[in-house]
């Protein structure tokens, strides 16, 4: 640290300690398509679940429906799990077989 001045010897000892902090991984939600759920089902649970307008709702069951699954939001995994629950519970006291599936953020699943 020779030829530095004392302030430049505080910042790079400062920045050297300082650790990284580390976020909570993210968790996606998806939605799957079925052929027994009504779309307009699935479109209400969104907006309930979700808090989606009706506009994004539809175009998710839209894109469930001609594709297979559709992503419904990003959370941490404590959230992620509790909106799949609401979902898995909607849609059986309904008698649907919908389902709902959470990927961690880069392909794995929990």
């Amino acid at each position: 640290m020779a030829g530095k001045s004392m302030t430049d010897q505080k910042t790079e000892i400062a920045t050297a300690t300082i650790p990284k902090p580390e976020f909570p991984a993210e968790w996606n939600v998806f939605i799957l398509n079925d052929d027994v759920t009504p779309m307009t089902f699935v479109t209400r649970l969104l907006q309930g679940v979700f808090r989606l307008d009706y506009a994004t709702a539809h175009q998710i069951m839209l894109a469930a429906h001609t594709t297979g699954r559709a992503h419904c939001g990003k959370y941490m995994k404590a959230v992620a799990e509790a909106k799949q629950a609401q979902c898995r519970v909607a849609a059986a006291e309904a008698g649907y077989p919908l389902k709902v599936i959470i990927e961690r953020e880069g392909g794995q699943n929990g």
